[in-house]
């Protein structure tokens, strides 16, 4: 896990620079090592048995696309851009995997092999050693080194992180003959696999909870349900005229005993116009309005001094009056300081932060829970999800430039 620990903020700045400079000095000496790794790499690459008939190619994925409605679609005219697709090239269907899920599916696509060889069969899998339920696409335990100080085990590394999809995928055997690839949001593909190219994780990436997105509600409002499923609900507590509640966050990295949760308190004051409110947590002011969106807002939860975890979340300030409800989407991992590696180097999720801003990085990043429940309505869903197409097909579009 990416956490520092020091025991004060002199400290951090020196540390702070340090790896700073240490950056710098391992990406210029990567810099001037590229020429001597393209020639390796070269060397090593295997000869295709054939001349290459094109020089790039993109395949674009489109999760339960559904061949009946697609079909019927074509022939309304309501999707040209298929049709011409179709027109110039070749549509044909496609027999799909048993059973027809996602996961399975990918999986499929991406080795060449049935559900057998690379042992991916649901979304969820049993537990060997007590029958409990786990993610079947992956496994997040913590580092293997612990320094024990009393009540407190300070974590010595990062999260081990495994991918259980088994059999190699096509791009890791394309690596083989030197060929690049760029993956991205491609589902079952999280930890990133080392190959030549760069890699972007797609459905699986989990929220900093580890779980496939857990969003939170605060409200006083009683006729609200208090068990949704895929989320919590809160109640609120009122200071005058303040309005105070605390968002859960992940594990504590520090393994205490008894184990604990982090969390990042929050106050809220709302504005005489009974239409907008600040929002406080910890170093961070959020202006909300009741009914829009806010931008991606970085968490520090906070393990020790010196020591917390980032993530970043959205804020939907549902109302105020008569009852106040508000939203928090799924713990993200922030693409600018990743605690989990969803990229791959890591610094490509970072690049591409910093070209086009904070983008979602759960695997499966629209909340349709919360919709299904009602707690967010069509409209700001709908809304949620071109946010969120949008920020992917920046990246897409960026890829396919360069």
């Amino acid at each position: 896990m990416l956490l520092y620990l020091g025991p004060g903020g002199g400290f951090a700045i020196v540390v702070g620079f340090l790896a700073v400079l240490a950056g710098t000095v391992v990406g210029f000496g990567a810099l001037l090592l590229q020429p001597i790794a393209w020639l390796v790499r070269r060397w090593r690459a295997r000869r295709p048995e054939r001349r290459r008939l094109f020089r790039r190619v993109v395949v674009l994925g489109m999760d339960g696309l559904d061949p009946d409605l697609l079909s019927e679609f074509l022939a309304a005219g309501d999707l040209p851009h298929f049709a011409r697709l179709a027109a110039r090239g070749t549509f044909r269907r496609l027999a799909t995997t048993i059973p027809a899920v996602s996961p399975v599916a990918w999986s499929s696509f991406q080795t060449g092999t049935n559900p057998g060889k690379h042992r991916m069969f649901d979304f969820l899998r049993r537990r060997r050693h007590d029958y409990g339920i786990e993610l079947a696409s992956m496994r997040i335990d913590p580092p293997r080194r612990r320094l024990r100080l009393g009540r407190v085990s300070i974590p010595i590394g990062r999260p081990r992180v495994t991918l259980h999809r088994a059999s190699r995928p096509f791009w890791s055997v394309l690596s083989d003959y030197g060929i690049h690839s760029q993956v991205l949001n491609v589902p079952i593909t999280f930890p990133p696999e080392r190959f030549f190219g760069l890699c972007l994780a797609g459905m699986d990436v989990p929220d900093l909870r580890g779980t496939m997105g857990t969003f939170t509600y605060f409200t006083d409002d009683p006729a609200v349900p208090r068990r949704p499923i895929g989320g919590e609900v809160h109640d609120v507590a009122r200071h005058g005229s303040e309005i105070r509640g605390r968002i859960p966050g992940p594990p504590d990295p520090l393994d205490r005993r008894p184990p604990r949760e982090l969390g990042l308190d929050w106050r809220l004051v709302p504005d005489p116009s009974g239409r907008r409110a600040r929002l406080g947590t910890g170093p961070e002011r959020v202006d909300l309005e009741v009914g829009r969106w806010t931008d991606w807002v970085p968490l520090d939860f906070r393990a020790a001094p010196g020591l917390s975890v980032r993530g970043m979340v959205r804020f939907l300030l549902v109302s105020l009056e008569p009852s106040f409800r508000l939203y928090v989407s799924p713990i993200h991992v922030d693409p600018l300081r990743p605690v989990l590696p969803i990229a791959r180097p890591i610094l490509y999720g970072v690049s591409l932060a910093l070209r086009h801003g904070r983008f979602p990085t759960l695997g499966m990043a629209e909340d349709t829970w919360a919709a299904n429940h009602g707690l967010v309505d069509r409209e700001r869903f709908l809304e949620e999800t071109r946010t969120f197409r949008e920020a992917h097909g920046r990246i897409f579009e960026d890829a396919v430039g360069r």
